[in-house]
C-alpha cells in the first residue's frame, strides 16, 4: 500500500521545521506553488501559523453538560498519523500514474529541452505530455 501526502501537509511540515514560527508571508509563499481542491487556504494558512503557538482560547469544561466539551472524533488519530486511508492513497498495482508539473510562475517562459531523451533515459516514464498535447477548450460569449 502507498500513501500520497497532501501538497498542503508537506509543504507546511517543510516550513514549520525550518522556521517554527512563521508569519502569514512566509505561509503564504511555502504553500503557494500548491492546488488544494478540498477547502479553502485561509484555513490551512491559519493551521499553519496557529501550529507552534498555544492554544489562545481555553476550553472550558461543563460537568455531566453538552456545551463546552470536546467532541471525540473517531478518525483523528488516524488523520493525524497519516494513516488514514483516503480514494487516491490506493490504487492497483498495474496502474499508470500522471504527474502534472505546474510552474510556480503565473507569467513566465520556458523550454522543456528533449523531453524524448528524457523519457528514454528514464524507464518508468512511458509519456510526457504538454499543453500542447491538450485541446484547448474556447468559452464562447
Amino acid at each position: 500500500m502507498r500513501h500520497l501526502y497532501s501538497g498542503m501537509l508537506v509543504s507546511s511540515v517543510a516550513l514549520l521545521d525550518g522556521n517554527p514560527r512563521p508569519d502569514e508571508t512566509q505561509v503564504m509563499d511555502a504553500l503557494g506553488g500548491v492546488l488544494c481542491r478540498c477547502t479553502g487556504y485561509r484555513k490551512i494558512v491559519r493551521a499553519v501559523l496557529e501550529a507552534n503557538r498555544p492554544e489562545s482560547v481555553p476550553v472550558t469544561h461543563v460537568e455531566n453538560g453538552p456545551v463546552g466539551q470536546r467532541v471525540a472524533r473517531l478518525d483523528g488519530r488516524k488523520k493525524v498519523l497519516g494513516q488514514d486511508i483516503f480514494g487516491a492513497d490506493e490504487w492497483p498495482e498495474d496502474s499508470l500514474l500522471l504527474r502534472v508539473v505546474r510552474s510556480p510562475h503565473h507569467r513566465a517562459e520556458f523550454t522543456f529541452g528533449d523531453l524524448e531523451a528524457y523519457r528514454r533515459a528514464n524507464p518508468g516514464v512511458h509519456g510526457i505530455f504538454t499543453a500542447r498535447d491538450v485541446p484547448a477548450k474556447i468559452a464562447s460569449a
